[in-house]
């Protein structure tokens, strides 16, 4: 017996299977974005300070600012995937923009 209600629910969990699947691929590929350079082009090195009593959030929205990264969001869980996000030290640091967020987390946490 066709159910124009029993179609509906088979669309609808078609697409919300669909849903389920392609948002953490999308997450995924949007994560390998921002953790890319900003501009591989320019390697103009500029100073980064990290101060004292900085935080990983602090230091992320200092780099994305000086566009050194391209997402704080981004940096702060790559930061924690390699589990960095307590070893950077205060100091003077030479960064380039065409840096990628690993290459400036290995920078950071060489003190």
């Amino acid at each position: 017996c066709y159910s124009p209600k029993s179609t509906f629910m088979k669309k609808f969990f078609l697409v919300l299977l669909l849903l389920l699947f392609m948002l953490p691929v999308l997450a995924f590929l949007w994560y390998q974005i921002q953790i890319q350079a900003p501009n591989t082009t320019n390697t103009a090195k500029q100073e980064f300070v990290v101060y004292a009593g900085d935080n990983l959030f602090q230091i992320g929205t200092r780099l994305q600012q000086n566009n050194l990264i391209k997402n704080t969001w981004a940096f702060m869980f790559t930061a924690r995937l390699q589990g960095k996000q307590t070893k950077i030290q205060a100091g003077n640091f030479t960064l380039s923009p065409s840096y990628s967020n690993l290459q400036i987390i290995k920078i950071l946490t060489r003190h």
